[in-house]
């Protein structure tokens, strides 16, 4: 099989991990065409550190693995974005992903192999079929969508996905405790080029909702903005990659949770180089108000 470049893989020196390493990871590169290392795998001479960073700026991918937040990891993994390699980060839960490496894409999968390789494997086949395709510096060719239809600004959009938890409650009140609002966001990339400029999307509603809502660890926690506003984040945003799709939920709460349901929101676009902000009419489906 050709080779198709060298992956060098950056993740804690721990036993635990050595299938994830060896079946999820090393197994699923040489499946793709790659050669794949750790360090501890190696022979060499002198500092290991200066080993690792040897191997940082000689790969064609780097491969880190945040699990168990582990400083050596991040502190190498910055090394890596700092020659601007192509970085694929992996994580056994959200939680470890440290704040400056949010806005950036994660596998995210769950002490699973074959989550792992599955996804890895979509990226790899992505990069070795596009070895030298630039990254886009804009997000302008992301278009948004919603229940099927392109979202514009000022346009209306759909709040519904109503999940009855317990179906056979029949009581009203009861029940309009149960159900879930949700927005689902679809988001398609129309250029040539791979989209990762958008570190976040947020909704930003009016603040309607009860104290039961705004203090919820149990689903994300909304913002709380001055002049009476909420935000509700995202959390993640993924690679879009050219002429493909991704798809977000937003969780907006049950109805308990609101003094009354928003007619309006503000869809946020966070980039690194500032926010775009399109206002939006809020329609309701499968959803009684009073």
């Amino acid at each position: 099989m050709k080779q198709e470049g060298f992956i060098f893989v950056l993740m804690p020196f721990d036993s635990t991990f050595d299938d994830i390493y060896n079946f999820g990871i090393k197994q699923t590169a040489n499946k793709c065409g790659f050669y794949c290392e750790r360090v501890d795998e190696q022979i060499f001479e002198g500092s290991i550190l200066t080993r690792i960073y040897n191997q940082i700026e000689k790969a064609d991918i780097i491969i880190a693995d945040l699990s168990n937040k582990n400083p050596n990891v991040f502190y190498e993994t910055g090394y890596a974005h700092a020659l601007n390699k192509n970085v694929i980060l992996l994580t056994q839960k959200t939680e470890d992903i440290p704040f400056d490496l949010k806005h950036y894409p994660h596998i995210i999968y769950k002490n699973n192999i074959g989550t792992l390789s599955e996804s890895l494997e979509l990226k790899l086949n992505w990069f070795k079929k596009n070895k030298n395709e630039e990254r886009a510096d804009e997000s302008g060719f992301i278009e948004f969508y919603n229940d099927g239809n392109k979202i514009e600004e000022n346009g209306t959009v759909i709040f519904n996905d109503i999940e009855h938890l317990h179906p056979f409650i029949e009581d009203e009140d009861e029940l309009a405790g149960t159900n879930h609002i949700s927005f689902t966001l679809n988001l398609y990339n129309s250029g040539n080029k791979i989209m990762d400029t958008i570190s976040d999307l947020g909704l930003e509603i009016e603040n309607i909702f009860t104290d039961s809502r705004l203090n919820d660890y149990e689903e994300r926690k909304v913002i709380q903005l001055p002049n009476n506003k909420v935000l509700i984040p995202s959390g993640y945003v993924d690679l879009v990659y050219p002429k493909s799709w991704s798809s977000l939920k937003f969780y907006i709460g049950t109805k308990s949770q609101f003094k009354k349901l928003p007619t309006e929101m503000v869809l946020k676009v966070y980039k690194e180089n500032g926010v775009n902000s399109i206002p939006l009419k809020i329609e309701y489906r499968n959803v009684k108000i009073k």
